[in-house]
């Protein structure tokens, strides 16, 4: 795994050769994280793309689940949220804000 500064994006050539040689390259802004670069092409596109939305949807389920743990949720908060949410769309339905 190679990591590069976003600054030095402007040197496309090292930059696809560190793509091919490395097959993963981690954009770093201020020395931290930003981003993955890995090579596609486009035969695989739409599964790389496909398969990229499952991980981070996967990684989002994980979050909300580690907060309901820390912090769980009562039946009667979520038919209150319920309630709320109806009444919320009916109230458009009818023009009423």
């Amino acid at each position: 795994m190679t990591f590069m500064q976003v600054s030095e994006l402007k040197k496309t050539k090292v930059l696809w050769e560190t793509l091919e040689r490395e097959k993963e390259i981690v954009l770093t802004r201020d020395g931290k994280p930003e981003a993955v670069m890995i090579p596609i092409n486009s035969e695989n596109f739409d599964a790389v793309r496909h398969a990229i939305r499952n991980a981070r949807f996967s990684q989002a389920i994980g979050k909300i689940q580690g907060r309901v743990k820390e912090n769980p949720v009562t039946d009667k908060e979520i038919e209150s949220e319920i309630q709320a949410s109806r009444a919320e769309c009916i109230a458009k339905q009818k023009g009423i804000k």
